[in-house]
């Protein structure tokens, strides 16, 4: 192995499953509708852009390559791909993929806060509460990506600024409309948040993927 592996790179790789885990979701969610053909798509890009991950322990995966390479690669590999299906989905099925894709993500949210609030407890949250254990669940980059700037931070709201959008180059890697891309993981948080009970709503109330300077994600009680 080239490099010893801790905690941060296995918090990392797990977030990386779980886009991998909602890609899985979001065919099976089509499939119920459509029968054969989502999963035809998914299958013609695991070809184009690499299978998901089996069972094998990271340690394996990573091998002798270079860990942060490793990492990089890996993550614009599932970004890239969850892009390219998203897309797929949304141009084969016509009038009702819109939706069928935000309700997929939603649900898939949802998932992942039930998850959350297992793991834990999170008991009368406050707005940072919840945007901490997101970042537990939600891939936005490498750990050492330093694009996030806070804005506000009291009781009552939280919200956080990004300089940089770090979805966007693999949106277009993939040809992804990036105003949809960025609706479809706005709505996949939508769904985690509101789990907690529905006394704390998120809102994206700026998107560089829309046009805006900056990216503003906001965490507010009621």
């Amino acid at each position: 192995m080239s490099a010893f592996l801790g905690p941060v790179h296995h918090w990392l790789f797990k977030k990386i499953k779980i886009v991998e885990d909602r890609e899985k979701a979001l065919l099976d969610f089509f499939a119920k509708k459509y029968g054969d053909k989502p999963e035809k798509l998914g299958k013609e890009l695991m070809e184009k852009y690499g299978p998901w991950f089996g069972a094998e322990p990271l340690e394996e995966l990573v091998g002798q390559s270079p860990v942060n390479g490793f990492f990089a690669e890996t993550i614009e590999r599932v970004e890239t791909r969850e892009a390219a299906l998203v897309m797929a989905l949304k141009d084969a099925f016509g009038a009702g993929a819109e939706k069928f894709i935000m309700d997929a993500a939603y649900n898939h949210g949802q998932k992942y806060g039930r998850a959350a609030v297992e793991e834990y407890g999170m008991e009368n949250p406050n707005p940072e509460d919840i945007h901490k254990v997101l970042k537990n669940y939600f891939l936005d980059g490498m750990p050492g990506d330093n694009v996030v700037e806070i804005k506000q931070n009291s009781d009552v709201e939280f919200i956080e600024k990004h300089i940089h959008c770090l979805h966007m180059a693999y949106w277009k890697k993939a040809g992804a409309e990036g105003k949809f891309m960025c609706d479809y993981i706005c709505r996949w948080i939508d769904g985690f948040v509101d789990v907690f009970g529905g006394k704390i709503k998120h809102a994206c109330t700026k998107s560089i993927a829309k046009g805006d300077e900056t990216c503003v994600y906001a965490f507010k009680r009621g």
